[in-house]
């Protein structure tokens, strides 16, 4: 991050350390193997089976939640469906969450020390360490508003204010992309390690043999889990680059003084990464009624059609 950029002058967390309880629950064979999934419900089942373990290992408690059904549809279910809750931990995570809390406004969207740590090669990914540049003719049409009116108007600062909103926003949300990226490639490092060990199996005695399997697959089915929670927060931090993009992109039609409906067009075209608004943007202006008319209401020139 650029000097300058929120987040600079943030101080930084703790590293929360914390040893295991030394005495854990030993780990069976029946508990460990587990049957990989056949469906969206099978791979529910035991998603929720693994969590009751790790749950079970670390001596935390668990909430289980009766899933509501409707009566003409208890029929499609074998059994009683529930969902298992997962407490919060109060101290690693909750007491800095809190510390953040304490000034929403002024805090800074990012860590600097994980806006350091978590680095993608720059080339064709420029958009995740800087803000899209704003372009356009939408962009032209505030900036010539801009001239022809006092600059230190309320409307202008509060302008100023919500398009910094939408910059840290931007901001924070490059930044969970990026770790979930690391995330996603520690999962799968981890399950290859799982793979070299068990081609150690044959090594190890007859009495320990079918319990180190055991091991072995579970480490392999946590490291599964453990990517698919890598790409749910890819997809969850890519929706909110979105919605930062649809935030800052509806800040500036709106004082562009476009029609309605060609602002929630705009809002919606594709984002490309370096710039803010979509190429497609220039072309849906020029669709307009009348566009020229409208261009030159708003203080843009337009060129003369040439002459035939």
């Amino acid at each position: 991050m650029a000097a300058g950029e929120p987040g600079e002058n943030e101080e930084e967390p703790p590293i929360l350390e914390g040893a295991p309880p030394t005495h854990l629950p030993s780990l069976s064979t029946d508990d460990a193997i587990m049957p990989l999934p056949h469906n969206i419900g099978d791979d529910f089942r035991l998603f929720q089976d693994l969590f009751k373990k790790v749950a079970s290992s670390l001596y935390i408690s668990l909430v289980e939640v009766q899933v509501t059904q409707h009566k003409l549809v208890d029929i499609l279910h074998t059994s009683a469906s529930s969902k298992i809750t997962l407490p919060m931990n109060d101290d690693a995570l909750m007491d800095p969450v809190r510390t953040i809390w304490q000034t929403p406004a002024t805090a800074p969207p990012t860590c600097k020390r994980s806006d350091k740590k978590y680095y993608v090669p720059a080339k064709g990914t420029d958009f995740l360490f800087s803000h899209p540049a704003p372009n356009s003719l939408v962009v032209d049409a505030v900036q010539e508003r801009g001239r022809q009116q006092p600059k230190t108007t309320p409307h202008n600062k509060e302008w100023k204010r919500l398009d910094l909103f939408d910059r840290k926003a931007y901001s924070l949300a490059t930044l969970l992309l990026r770790i979930a990226n690391y995330q996603a490639l520690l999962a799968k490092y981890d399950y290859i390690n799982y793979t070299k060990i068990s081609e150690l199996t044959d090594f190890i005695s007859e009495d320990k043999r079918e319990q180190f399997t055991a091991l072995v697959s579970e480490g392999q089915l946590i490291s599964k889990t453990a990517l698919q929670a890598a790409l749910d927060s890819a997809d969850t931090a890519a929706r909110s680059v979105a919605m930062a993009v649809m935030m800052r992109r509806a800040s500036w039609l709106h004082l562009s003084s476009f029609p309605k409906e060609v602002q929630s067009t705009d809002e919606d075209l594709p984002f490309e990464g370096p710039k803010l608004f979509a190429k497609k943007t220039d072309d849906s202006l020029h669709l307009l009624k009348d566009s020229r008319v409208t261009l030159r209401s708003l203080g843009i020139s337009t060129p003369k059609p040439k002459k035939k």
